[in-house]
C-alpha cells in the first residue's frame, strides 16, 4: 500500500512539474536562428543525454576493469608457471 502512495505521489509531482514548464522558450544554437520549444521537452532531452553519457561512462569502465582483471589473472598464471618450472631445476 505505502509503494502504490509513493508511486501516485511521484506520478502527481511529475505531471504538476510537466504543467508547470510547458510554455515555450527560446533555443539559441551557435550557427542558426532561435527556435522555439516546449520547456519540458528541453529538461526531458537534457535529462536523457546526461543519463546516456553517464551510462556509457560506466559501460567503458566496466569493461576497462574486465580486462585488468583478465590481464591480472594472466600474469599470476605465468609467475605459477614460471615459480613450477623453477622448482622443477
Amino acid at each position: 500500500m505505502a509503494r502504490l502512495f509513493l508511486v501516485v505521489a511521484i506520478t502527481i509531482a511529475t505531471v504538476a512539474f510537466a504543467m508547470a514548464n510547458m510554455h515555450f522558450v527560446a533555443l539559441s544554437p551557435v550557427i542558426g536562428q532561435p527556435v522555439q520549444i516546449r520547456l519540458i521537452f528541453l529538461l526531458v532531452c537534457c535529462f536523457l543525454a546526461g543519463m546516456f553519457s553517464t551510462w556509457f561512462c560506466m559501460m567503458v569502465r566496466k569493461i576497462r576493469m574486465k580486462r585488468r582483471s583478465v590481464q591480472a589473472s594472466a600474469r599470476r598464471e605465468m609467475r605459477s608457471d614460471f615459480e613450477r618450472q623453477l622448482e622443477m631445476e
